[in-house]
This record gives C-alpha cells, sequence and structure tokens, in this order.
C-alpha cells in the first residue's frame, strides 16, 4: 500500500499538497495507488517540464588567470617516477599471482576433503547395515 507523498492532516481532516483543499483519502487514490490520481499525474508532469531558459550572460572574468609554472616540471616528475610506479606494480602484480595460485590449491583442497569426507560417510554407514 503507498500514500500519496503530498497528502497531509490537518485539523479538519486531510488535505491534498497540490490543490490545498480538504479530500477524502479513502474515496480518492491518496491511499492505495496514488500513481494513478489524476491531481497528482498533472502536478508531476509539470514539476518535470523545464522551465523556459532564460537567456543568460557570459560571466565575465574577474581577473585574468596566469599560470604560476610552466608544466615542464610535471612532466619531468612524471619521467623520473614512471619506474618506480612501475616497479611496484610488478611487484604486486606478482604477489597477486602468488594469492591465486594459494587460492587455487586451496580450493582443490577443499574439493579432495570434501570427496574424502564422502567416501568415509559411506564406508561408514554400509557398515552400521
Amino acid at each position: 500500500m503507498s500514500v500519496c507523498p503530498v497528502l497531509r492532516r490537518g485539523e479538519a481532516g486531510f488535505v491534498c499538497g497540490y490543490t490545498n483543499k480538504p479530500i477524502d483519502p479513502f474515496s480518492w487514490y491518496c491511499i492505495g495507488n496514488y500513481t494513478e490520481c489524476p491531481i497528482f499525474i498533472r502536478f508531476s508532469r509539470e514539476e518535470r517540464r523545464p522551465a523556459a531558459p532564460k537567456p543568460e550572460e557570459a560571466p565575465k572574468p574577474l581577473a585574468e588567470v596566469l599560470p604560476l609554472a610552466p608544466e615542464r616540471p610535471e612532466a619531468e616528475f612524471e619521467k623520473a617516477i614512471k619506474p618506480v610506479i612501475d616497479n611496484v606494480v610488478l611487484k604486486y602484480d606478482d604477489l597477486v599471482k602468488k594469492l591465486d595460485d594459494a587460492w587455487r590449491d586451496y580450493e582443490n583442497n577443499v574439493v579432495g576433503a570434501r570427496r574424502q569426507w564422502e567416501v568415509e560417510k559411506m564406508s561408514l554407514l554400509r557398515a552400521q547395515e
């Protein structure tokens, strides 16, 4: 059950938030399926319509912005740091591969242990019979 989001309870009863008029929510769509209410549909369509675009003037710059430093030092920094980054990436790449292999071994061991358990369980059940 859904309740209209603009339904308000006032002193005299319930009031529709769109029309600001008293309303009986049980005879209208307010309680139940408010998305089928003609008032809700009309007002929700009006809200979705974009307002007419106002012609805006281009904002005037307050002051001319000058770059503080040339971009060349950043390029030199990137050249200097690239080998370090590559080295770290390769180190972690190797660690991830080792972890992947260890996880694969773990999964294989778990599957083997479960199979062995099933074999042992079946032999115990047969011995009880």
